[in-house]
């Protein structure tokens, strides 16, 4: 295990290649059904892409500084990356109220 760079770069390429999945399943989902829960679902799967370049960078240059600096920008970017995943879960939601309530109501005669 000396070479541990490795494993936080596969880790990070499988995070990517899901984050984009997610972020074509949500364009595709507009595609078919706009509604605000599929609006949301796409904003915060392009957010979170967003947030985790800027996450990478924003440590980069923190850690040039000194660990303190590190620490305290890990702190920040621990509270602010989750809105993404906020939105993206208040859309979905939003999106299966509605299809749930458009079946129930399909079932009705």
């Amino acid at each position: 295990m000396e070479n541990l760079e490795i494993y936080y770069m596969a880790g990070n390429a499988i995070g990517t290649i899901g984050q984009l999945a997610l972020l074509i399943a949500c364009a595709v989902l507009i595609y078919k059904q706009r509604s605000i829960g599929t609006w949301l679902m796409l904003l915060g799967s392009l957010l979170s892409i967003v947030f985790s370049v800027g996450r990478v960078a924003w440590t980069a240059f923190a850690s040039i500084k000194n660990p303190e600096s590190y620490a305290q920008t890990m702190a920040v970017l621990n509270i602010f990356v989750q809105f993404p995943y906020l939105l993206f879960v208040l859309g979905l939601l939003l999106f299966a109220i509605k299809h749930t309530k458009a079946r129930s109501n399909q079932s009705v005669p």
